[in-house]
């Protein structure tokens, strides 16, 4: 009867120390004897207790009841464990950089050569824009009458072409190659100091024709 007692008495001894089970694990898993297998995994048989599995886990969530064992955890509760690890330095690509508008970086220019390696080109859909020209401006003084006639010959501008109306009082209407007329579709007018300026992409090469509201009224053309 005495040794039925003790042999009661060791079974029921509590589990402690590197046996023992938090109230989460008795819930959620069980152990595994060194050397048994559940699934995929197998407790290892040097450890000098059971490993503690979780169900559903694919990998125990825990170590071993003693031996120092190291545990991987890849998921917990179904949901895989995610790990962001620091980086320091350069790293190099092996493939080509995503399409999309996801974020790389901060994107730099090459400054070796200044006006070659950082040279950079702005365009409009597919047009380049102008380079500016450095020359001499043709100044033409005009007396523009009542009656239609030529400011200025055709051709005489082909990259910047300047007209204003001196006048403080006279307007002054103009037309490339046909005849002007003050107030009238297809002229354009000026009225006093007004001034209009073609260059960049356009510039008219037509003859320019000039009619004002009175005789002798100023009108200065600029042209290149």
């Amino acid at each position: 009867m005495k040794k039925v007692l003790a042999t009661l008495a060791f079974i029921m001894l509590p589990v402690t120390g590197a046996f023992a089970q938090t109230a989460s694990q008795s819930v959620i898993g069980f152990l595994l004897d060194p050397g048994a297998t559940y699934g995929s995994y197998t407790c290892p048989a040097t450890n000098v207790g059971p490993c503690f599995v979780q169900y559903g886990d694919t990998l125990p969530t825990s170590g071993g009841g003693g031996g120092g064992s190291d545990v991987n955890i890849t998921e917990v509760g179904g949901n895989a464990v995610t790990t962001t690890v620091p980086v320091s330095g350069s790293i190099g690509l092996t493939g080509a950089l995503p399409a999309g508008s996801a974020i790389i970086g901060n994107v730099g220019i090459d400054q070796t050569t200044d006006g070659t390696t950082n040279g950079v080109v702005s365009k409009v859909g597919s047009t380049t824009i102008a380079t500016p020209t450095n020359a001499a401006v043709t100044v033409t003084s005009v007396s523009v009458g009542t009656a239609s006639a030529q400011a200025l010959a055709a051709s005489s501008a082909t990259v910047y072409l300047f007209i204003q109306n001196v006048s403080t009082t006279a307007n002054v209407a103009c037309n490339f190659g046909a005849t002007a007329a003050l107030n009238t579709a297809g002229s354009f007018m000026l009225v006093p100091n007004q001034s209009r300026t073609f260059e960049g992409s356009f510039v008219p090469t037509t003859v320019l024709n000039c009619i004002a509201s009175a005789a002798a009224t100023p009108v200065t053309i600029e042209s290149h």
